[in-house]
């Protein structure tokens, strides 16, 4: 069986299913290492986060600084404002976006 070890920013996953390897890939996150061992003498399997896809999206995604999110596409812009619940209306305009964006209070 084999291990993955992700990455995304300062966040790291291990998962041991494939589904769960392609779905943090597809938030960003970007493959490490492939059959991984753990470093433990007491197991040779790494412990895997166990988190299915329902728990993966309970993860607070990252809070951008405004210089950050002016780098990102439109396309980027809008999955961002998808994962913190953000309504961007009918806003379809980079400016317009990042104005609804950076104006929001966390």
């Amino acid at each position: 069986m084999a291990n993955y070890r992700l990455k995304r920013d300062n966040v790291e996953r291990v998962t041991d299913k494939e589904y769960t390897r392609d779905k943090l890939i597809s938030e960003g996150f970007y493959l490490l290492d492939e059959n991984i061992k753990n470093d433990c003498e007491e197991t040779e399997k790494l412990p895997s986060t166990n988190l299915e896809n329902e728990e993966i999206e309970k993860i607070p995604p990252k809070i951008l600084e405004n210089e950050e999110l002016e780098k990102l596409t439109v396309t980027e812009l809008k999955e961002y404002a998808k994962l913190h619940n953000i309504d961007l209306g009918e806003n379809t305009k980079k400016a317009d976006i990042l104005q609804i964006l950076t104006s929001r209070k966390w």
